[in-house]
């Protein structure tokens, strides 16, 4: 059961490593994807947003990985970090790619398109964006909450656990201010279409990071709350003699004396509390066989682990619309696709 435990996670970090190294793009395919033909003047700007773009992810990956596995150990759920280190990762590649969208401010004497229509975030943004992104913060912060205020007394780390589950929801106002540097940043020297495409590629990554930062933060908060509700026991004729303290991840009943002397001699209890630490415990006055078993996993218990499955599923489609938002983009809604530009030197009455 431990290989078993440890080896999904590190599945799933093969399987995104994978994709994460092999999802590369270059100006010719975001060209080619867009459906554009790069001008000499556009080139070097696709250059430059698409690297910056794929440092973003990698450094907010590596960084996600070691800050939250660090505050895993600082709290002493050491159990749960190989399941931290693996969110961290998927969460902190996702705000590495949002942030990687800030654009700097023009140099002085550059030459500024000025659009005849102010552009909008909701240009650029994908259908049903806002509500998404509404539904996704209030399940975290709901979900968060209630677990941290119906953790077991004793249960310090879980309750950090969904205090940093929590904390999700801080890229959502990070992720608006994003946006709107994005759209309503002045046309650079590229081809109006492309500059349209750069920016609705970069409102949808931050979209699609925020909403997986979200998913993230949910699953970490529907797991969390699945442990506070599972307990290990130790069962004598099918009644609870001994119940181990909640977040416990393993308990056994050393019965070797009782077969090799007397049938009624005491039983030592061993089980692994949620940081790690080992504890032991005599029980006396137990007569007849003893069994261990789980319980707390039904009802609330099951239906926080579905849920944490499926939010799973999801943060890694958004983790997948983050990375590949090259791909989708174009020029805005029909509201503004009608709009001229004007060329406008920066300065000029």
């Amino acid at each position: 059961m431990f290989v078993l435990v440890w080896s999904i996670p590190l599945g799933f970090l093969v399987a995104i490593g994978w994709i994460w190294f092999g999802r590369r793009p270059t100006p010719e395919r975001f060209g080619t994807a867009q459906g554009l033909v790069l001008d000499p003047a556009s080139l070097p700007l696709v250059r430059s947003a698409l690297h910056r773009t794929y440092v973003g992810r990698v450094v907010g990956a590596l960084a996600g990985a070691l800050g939250v596995v660090a505050f895993g150990w600082a709290l002493g759920a050491i159990v749960a970090l190989p399941f931290l280190g693996l969110l961290g990762l998927v969460a902190g590649t996702m705000v590495g790619i949002a942030l990687a969208q800030h654009r700097r401010r023009s140099a002085a004497d550059a030459v500024r398109h000025a659009s005849l229509t102010a552009r909008t975030v909701a240009d650029y943004a994908p259908k049903h964006a806002a509500w998404s992104i509404a539904l996704a913060t209030a399940a975290c912060a709901g979900l968060s909450v209630a677990v941290a205020i119906t953790a077991p007394a004793g249960l310090g780390a879980y309750a950090g656990i969904a205090a940093l589950s929590a904390a999700a929801v801080l890229v959502v106002p990070l992720g608006r201010w994003l946006q709107r540097r994005v759209v309503e940043a002045p046309r650079g020297a590229a081809e109006p279409r492309v500059d349209d495409a750069l920016r609705a590629t970069a409102v949808r990554a931050v979209h699609h990071s925020v909403l997986g930062v979200l998913c993230c933060g949910i699953v970490l908060a529907s797991l969390t709350g699945m442990l506070t509700l599972h307990t290990l026991v130790v069962l004598s004729h099918g009644h609870t003699v001994f119940r181990a303290p909640p977040g416990s991840t393993s308990i056994s009943v050393d019965t070797s004396l009782r077969r090799l002397t007397d049938p009624g001699a005491p039983l030592e209890v061993s089980w692994i509390e949620a940081d790690g630490s080992s504890h032991r415990a005599v029980l006396a006055g137990v007569a007849g066989d003893v069994e261990t078993a789980s319980s707390g996993l039904t009802g609330p218990g099951r239906l926080l682990g579905w849920m944490s499955l499926v939010v799973a599923v999801a943060a890694v489609v958004q983790w997948a619309h983050a990375t590949s938002a090259w791909k989708r983009g174009g020029p805005p809604r029909p509201r503004a696709a009608a709009t001229s530009a004007i060329a406008v030197p920066r300065g000029a009455a």
